[in-house]
């Protein structure tokens, strides 16, 4: 009986061991599988994260290259290929790793080619998907609002697309290519494009191998393999380019392997195997978990500095608005951005402006508390977030980061001074909505950059209704010429006798349907910033030299815009304009100020030089109030100063100012150059001018501004009596016993 009991111990013990063993091993393998599926699914997302990112990256790096006044100037304007080679080819490649970029006209038509490292020596037809996708830009181009504003990333210009060219598996994307300062480009014009070629069946996905997230990761273009795990890789139309594969990761099977070994021993040991595998089981998780975290952290943080990206920042910001519309909490948004990076690039390389960008993120992080978020938005924009802060702790925060951009920066082994620009906008004062924050901290960082370099600004709003003014009036004056609202009024010039009259000063003005009569300092600035100065400056020049040729008079002044001066086809467009209607180049005498002469780069003075060898002379305007110098004025040699009014206004009260004037008078004697006292309105003034030996007086005492018919019936009764010229209350003011107006010889 003790045997069968012993037996029957046995049998029982036998088949609850087999029982726990089969149960045991299907635990095992179920749990094998359902770990590697989860790994399997965590690398699918991984892949399909990089190729998402491929894709949308691409654009950007164009993005770098395309909004950029030089690459405007060197292809559509002026189509350099040398210079093309270097800076759209061959970067594209060395620096981002762009396999072919092609720069088509405005036809469409190929005007440049890069393929493989080099520029073919044959030009082959451009493929069927690179010209499906320029017809797309194209499209999407003449769709965009005319008032889009766009950023440096170039968000909604260009197209992307997935596809094939030559059986290859390719990313095409084209990019316009159009200046920095106006995105309405692409509404007035076509402008050249910029299209970058990157097959997926090179090393693209070397950095999935690389940064150990997927194990020997590539592209093929056949069928799925039987074995390893793939990724399909779709067209922009639906079609089935290929696959990405790779060797997944089975945490689950090289588990499994180990265990097996052991399954065969005692039920006894079931326990400490069930305990052994749940404890690799969960290293294995946490191996996922790592990797899951990692591809985060890829995308939420920039790449340079490590600090969170634009997308990042959001998510913040949204996170905290809500304590804000809770009435939980305040915040502060900051909009940094670092004044003229783009000469630090351009003079001492990107590796250099990488290596700054880091500092800079280093120094504003010592700066900020722990609770605040510091972010790259991208390029030279950065951000911070400060919860629980009012306007006097922005402030201070405000101050501390321009305190620490006070120390030169050295980490490139040159000494740099460089500045941040700060626009601040409070929640809820400012809004509670992300957009409408970020709207108007841009706007505070936009006065702070116009009125000081390297200040802050908090945004209030007058801001936004300057920035809605400033809006309409650049939209108004795009039409004002149009429309015939622009018109000139002219200043009579005259001898220091007062008796001669020397010519006419033409002056702008916008007889604007709603506003009435504005005077130039109301939309010169907004016109030199969108270009419309241009447009306008030929004109002006056009209508005073019309002018100047009808009346017959002996000069005739225009001002013009730093901004024209700097353009390398002003003089050849000036000498054209005044060809066309006939006055002497002689008799003209264009006045430009002191800005001028501080920016010696651009074609400036080669375009004085130019027009000096054509008879035009030069005056420089408001001569005091700027930075002129006597080397600038030896580099430049202009044929007239004008002293500014502000030291005429007070000759009459002020020591300092008369000596001044006189030091001016001596200088341009010294220098054989005629000097203009310009805004005279009394008859000390005047007085004290001619006895110094000033040539030329201007200002209201002797005659102000006269409408066009006005200065023509001057102009014309030149040499008659005075009753025979002007009406009564058209007449300029003489000085007494003056019985004819005549000409300067």
């Amino acid at each position: 009986m003790a045997r069968a009991t012993s037996s029957y111990i046995a049998v029982a013990l036998c088949v609850i061991s087999g029982v726990g063993a089969v149960l045991l091993s299907a635990l095992l393998l179920w749990s094998a599988e359902e770990s590697d599926q989860i790994a399997l699914g965590r690398e699918i997302a991984v892949v399909d994260s990089v190729v998402q990112s491929i894709i949308a990256q691409i654009p950007r790096d164009q993005a770098s290259v395309t909004i950029w006044n030089d690459a405007v100037e060197k292809t559509a304007l002026n189509f350099d290929p040398e210079w093309v080679y270097v800076n759209l080819a061959r970067w594209m490649h060395d620096y981002f790793g762009h396999d072919v970029v092609y720069i088509l006209n405005s036809a469409n038509e190929k005007a440049f080619a890069y393929e493989g490292g080099r520029v073919p020596e044959a030009s082959a037809p451009l493929p069927d998907l690179v010209r499906s996708v320029a017809a797309k830009a194209r499209e999407r181009l003449s769709a965009l609002p005319p008032d889009m504003e766009v950023d440096a990333h170039g968000d909604g210009l260009g197209t992307t697309e997935v596809g094939l060219i030559d059986g290859r598996a390719a990313i095409v994307s084209a990019m316009p290519i159009i200046p920095e300062n106006d995105g309405s480009i692409v509404q007035r014009s076509a402008p050249f494009l910029h299209v970058s070629i990157r097959f997926l069946d090179g090393n693209v996905f070397q950095k999935l191998t690389d940064t150990r997230l997927i194990s020997d990761a590539r592209f093929v273009a056949s069928s799925a393999p039987g074995e390893g795990a793939a990724y399909p890789l779709m067209s922009s139309t639906g079609e089935a380019l290929g696959f990405v594969v790779w060797s997944p990761e089975r945490p689950g099977k090289r588990i499994l392997t180990r265990v097996i070994p052991l399954a065969g021993c005692a039920l006894l040991v079931v326990i400490a195997l069930c305990w052994f595998f749940g404890r690799r089981l969960s290293q294995a998780a946490a191996k996922i978990e790592a990797s899951r975290a990692h591809a985060q952290h890829l995308a939420f943080t920039d790449g340079l500095t490590g600090l969170p990206n634009r997308l990042m920042f959001s998510q913040c910001l949204e996170r905290d608005l809500a304590g804000v519309r809770a009435g939980q909490t305040t915040l502060a948004l900051l909009y940094l951005d670092i004044d003229n990076f783009k000469n630090v690039n351009d003079t001492w390389g990107h590796p250099a402006g990488d290596e700054l960008i880091r500092e800079v993120a280093r120094r504003l992080l010592s700066v900020c508390r722990e609770s605040d978020t510091v972010a790259r938005l991208g390029g030279d924009e950065f951000a911070i977030l400060c919860v629980d802060t009012d306007a006097e702790n922005g402030r201070r925060v405000c101050n501390q980061v321009l305190k620490a951009f006070g120390e030169p920066f050295t980490e490139i082994g040159q000494q740099m001074s460089i500045t941040v620009s700060i626009g601040m906008a409070l929640a809820p004062a400012a809004g509670i909505e992300a957009s409408e924050l970020f709207r108007k901290a841009d706007i505070a960082l936009y006065r702070a950059k116009a009125e000081e370099r390297g200040s802050y600004r908090l945004f209030t709003p007058t801001m936004d209704e300057a920035v809605q003014i400033r809006n309409a009036t650049e939209r108004e004056l795009r039409n004002a010429i149009d429309r015939r609202e622009l018109c000139l009024v002219y200043q009579p010039l005259f001898s220091s006798s007062a008796q001669v009259m020397a010519g006419f000063e033409a002056l702008l003005r916008w007889q604007h349907p709603v506003r009435g009569l504005l005077p130039p300092s109301s939309f010169i600035g907004i016109a030199e910033e969108t270009g419309l100065i241009h447009e306008i400056g030929m004109w002006t020049l056009g209508e005073a030299c019309a002018a100047g040729k009808a009346w017959g008079v002996h000069k005739m002044a225009v001002n013009v815009s730093p901004a024209q001066l700097r353009r390398a086809d002003f003089a050849e467009k000036c000498l054209g304009t005044i060809g066309r209607t006939g006055f002497d180049p002689q008799r003209l005498e264009l006045e430009i100020t002191e800005n001028i002469l501080i920016h010696r780069g651009g074609h400036s003075q080669a375009n004085l030089e130019a027009l000096r060898k054509a008879g035009v002379k030069i005056a420089l305007d408001d001569f005091g109030s700027g930075y002129s110098s006597l080397d600038y004025l030896r580099n430049y040699v202009v044929d007239r100063i004008k002293i500014d009014q502000s030291f005429i206004r007070q000759i009459e009260f002020s020591e300092d100012s008369r000596e001044i004037v006189l030091a001016i008078i001596r200088m341009a004697r010294a220098l054989r150059i005629d000097i203009t006292g310009e805004g005279v309105e009394t008859e000390a003034q005047k007085d004290f001018l001619v006895r110094q030996g000033c040539d030329q007086i201007q200002g209201f005492l002797l005659g102000g501004p006269l409408s066009a018919a006005t200065a023509a019936r001057l102009a014309l009764s030149v040499g008659q009596e005075p009753s025979n010229a002007l009406g009564r209350q058209d007449r300029p003011l003489r000085p007494s016993g003056s019985a004819e107006l005549r000409w300067e010889s």
